[in-house]
């Protein structure tokens, strides 16, 4: 059996930037109080004070050095207005802001200090809330300390708690507090009004991924050599602040040179590390060749001892690779390009161009993506027996003309017109089939009929009763189980919804729809349909992550592929890289879909009347075991309103509510009406009384006993839709009739008895 999965999605990507944040609360670094050297800040209840720091800080690429400091646990960043008020709030949709322990401070004790330890390029702010006393100020309530450290040029976020516990449970550990950190784009909620994270936690580290950066050396030099015969040498130094180790942090990944020279043969190029290392770039290549222009060096470019000036291109250094030469090496310091010539001559150069690029070992996976299932099955064709009448096209009943949303099965109708619906010119009966462009499982139906803005007779026209069949070739069709019968009228404007019809799991490839009879008229039409089918899963595509660092390719090692068929619900993938070191990296990414296709229920009633026996009142039958729903994607609960067993009194009219909810919570509804009669004439009281149906419920055969002298000339049998499915005729002189049930689904069925001048209707339930 083929089975073909349609549904839309949207699926948008972005790369994660090296400035998010990963967040470490192992971090064992140790409080350094500055309560006896910091400057205090002298914040009052409430308060907030301004500050600007000796450098800036980049916080997810906002780079600023303004903080505004709040005596409530935590700094605003980036701004001089606005207050950290006492009442904490989860993080989601504020400011950016840096909270280690947001909760409700008092002044009475200690106070609020700041300071600046360290040199340039590696100074720290440190922010201590020092002995400060929860609200209201009670001094016999244990005060809290803790700090905020804001580190230059790595630009992590630390958190360092000395004392959270005051004693009271209702504040220990943030059980009243917000920790953590809001950006301009993102929010990093460690915490919000639970202790459990924090307990037993000495510091948080926010740390940013190392970014990748790009820095130049001096230029201009003259490569002058002199009469000596031993050359000219000429440097250029690349100073670079961060911190890190090359082969784990950071990578060399091109270095870019320019040099004008008329004969480069002479020249000895080489790069030192910091830690004093020196690789041969290139040595004495090219000959009387003129200039490096445009040269770039990377690990894997062509041998540039096998290449000739300019040296246009992408070459290895002579010397080995940057990742053998430099490996383990911190990248802080000074890099230095050395050029000698090393033969005395007349030729003389100039260094133009030199700059290293280096780059974070980081893997960046694509954003989670959500994918919402639409079931949704348009047919790609339609063939129909009727003659088309006001300009009208059958393919109008499955383009989408007039509806709100296409595809989608709720989806409202406008007014119907000649473009966006089907009328037959004085046609009654006839049929469509529509080509549905493969196999499916289907388990429901929309149709939208046609409504009053005509064409033809205003709200006159628009099919009533059908017949649906389910072909896999086009030319056999069986009728679908459970399938609607009756469409009803609709005699308003538009927008009008659908009329939803569900039935049991039907593989298809075509669909017959016959017309049996019509509303109004004899211009019969409708307006458009679409089907729905039993998908509950989808085929999702994403970029593969990608990394910088390495040349490693990323393995998927928890989830499903990209182009696989995602079931509903939240799947993690996660991907691993190996670095250049050994060391890995990993990302992960959520595909969620969620399932927003509500059941179709199956077997509604329609409005009935209940005939009380003598002046009884009557039962609330449990309508849940006889009213089904298919659903796409699980198992169905149905509940009813009023419940089973609930008593209706004479006189009544009691609206019934059954509701169909799958898993995920999406539920469809049906109403329908039972009328209670009021107390029974005289005459239809004794045909009441002398007329009884056993055995009730029944598997088979049923009889109706005629105990009295009531004459009694028809019998038949209607289903809860009221549709009759037999009738039989009774000679005056018979007390019992019997009749075979058995092949009726189970449900319950209403059996009407007639005497010349009186009717009675009783209720059979079908096991």
């Amino acid at each position: 059996m083929k089975k073909i999965t349609f549904f839309v999605i949207s699926v948008f990507f972005s790369i994660a930037s090296y400035g998010q944040l990963t967040v470490d609360d192992t971090d064992t670094t140790p409080f350094e109080d500055i309560s006896a050297t910091g400057t205090e800040l002298m914040l009052t209840d409430d308060g907030e004070e301004n500050i600007v720091i000796p450098f800036d800080f980049d916080l997810d690429g906002q780079i600023s050095s303004d903080i505004r400091v709040g005596n409530n646990g935590g700094v605003l960043f980036g701004t001089t207005t606005g207050d950290l008020f006492a009442g904490n709030l989860p993080l989601a949709g504020l400011t950016p802001r840096i909270v280690p322990f947001w909760d409700d401070f008092d002044d009475e004790l200690g106070g609020v200090f700041w300071e600046v330890r360290g040199t340039a390029p590696l100074r720290r702010v440190i922010i201590q809330w020092d002995d400060r006393p929860h609200f209201p100020g009670d001094t016999e309530i244990d005060p809290a300390t803790f700090q905020l450290v804001l580190f230059e040029t790595s630009n992590d976020i630390l958190f360092v708690y000395e004392d959270v516990l005051f004693d009271d449970p209702d504040f220990d550990n943030g059980q009243s507090a917000t920790i953590g950190v809001v950006s301009e784009t993102t929010v990093y909620e460690y915490a919000f009004n639970d202790p459990s994270p924090l307990d037993g936690i000495n510091a948080i580290r926010y740390s940013s991924v190392n970014e990748s950066f790009t820095e130049c050396g001096s230029t201009g030099q003259v490569i002058d050599p002199d009469s000596s015969n031993d050359g000219d040498t000429v440097t250029s130094v690349i100073t670079v602040n961060e911190t890190g180790i090359i082969g784990n942090d950071f990578f060399i990944d091109t270095l870019e040179l320019d040099i004008t020279h008329s004969f480069v043969g002479d020249l000895d190029i080489t790069l030192t590390s910091p830690e004093g290392t020196t690789l041969i770039l290139s040595n004495e290549n090219g000959g009387s060749g003129n200039n490096y222009t445009d040269t770039v060096f990377q690990d894997g470019g062509d041998p540039i001892n096998a290449s000739s000036a300019p040296f246009t291109g992408v070459f290895e250094p002579q010397g080995g690779t940057f990742d053998a030469a430099f490996t383990g090496q911190e990248i802080n310091g000074d890099w230095t390009l050395t050029i000698t010539d090393v033969f005395s001559s007349s030729e003389m150069g100039m260094l133009n161009l030199y700059c290293i690029n280096f780059t974070s070992f980081a893997i960046i996976c694509p954003e989670n993506v959500t994918v919402a299932i639409n079931p949704t099955i348009v047919p790609i064709g339609v063939t129909t027996t009727f003659t088309p009448g006001f300009s009208t096209a059958p393919e109008a009943l499955i383009d989408g003309s007039g509806l709100s949303d296409f595809p989608d099965v709720n989806a409202t109708h406008e007014d119907t017109t000649p473009s966006n619906s089907f009328v037959s010119d004085n046609e009654t009966t006839g049929s469509f089939d529509f080509d549905l462009g493969g196999t499916f499982i289907l388990n429901g139906v929309s149709i939208w009929n046609q409504n009053a803005g005509g064409p033809g007779t205003l709200g006159e026209e628009g099919v009533r009763e059908i017949l649906l069949s389910a072909s896999l070739d086009g030319i056999t069709y069986t009728t679908i189980p459970n399938a609607p019968t009756t469409i009803a009228q609709v005699i308003e404007n538009g927008p009008v919804d659908p009329e939803q019809f569900g039935f049991i799991d039907t593989e298809a490839a075509f669909i017959r729809l016959e017309v049996l009879s019509n509303h109004g008229d004899d211009d019969t039409g409708f307006a458009e349909i679409a089907f729905v089918g039993t998908a509950c899963e989808a085929m999702v595509t994403f970029d593969a992550p990608t990394t910088t660092g390495t040349p490693n390719t990323p393995l998927q090692i928890e989830g499903l592929e990209s182009g696989a068929v995602f079931p509903v619900g939240i799947t993690t993938n996660t991907y691993e890289v190996e670095g250049n070191d050994g060391s890995s990296l990993t990302c992960s990414f959520d595909i969620n879909v969620i399932d927003e296709t509500q059941p179709f229920i199956i077997g509604c009633p329609d409005d009935f009347e209940v005939n009380q026996e003598g002046n009884a009142t009557v039962t609330l039958d449990d309508f849940t075991v006889f009213v089904s729903a298919s659903d796409n994607c699980s198992a169905v609960t149905i509940t009813q309103d009023p419940a089973a067993g609930t008593t209706l009194n004479q006189n009544t009219e009691q609206t019934v509510t059954v509701t169909a909810t799958d898993a995920s919570g999406n539920a469809a509804i049906c109403t329908f009406n039972i009328t209670v009669l009021s107390s029974l004439s005289v005459d239809d009281v004794a045909l009441n009384d002398v007329i009884s149906i056993y055995p009730n419920p029944t598997r088979d055969i049923i009889t109706i006993a005629n105990s009295g002298n009531k004459s009694v000339s028809q019998i038949s049998i209607s289903d809860i839709n009221g549709r009759i499915l037999e009738t039989h005729l009774v000679q005056e002189e018979t007390l019992e009739t019997q009749i075979n049930i058995s092949t009726y689904a189970s449900g319950i069925y209403f059996v009407r008895i007639n005497s010349l001048t009186e009717s009675i209707v009783k209720r059979v339930i079908k096991q």
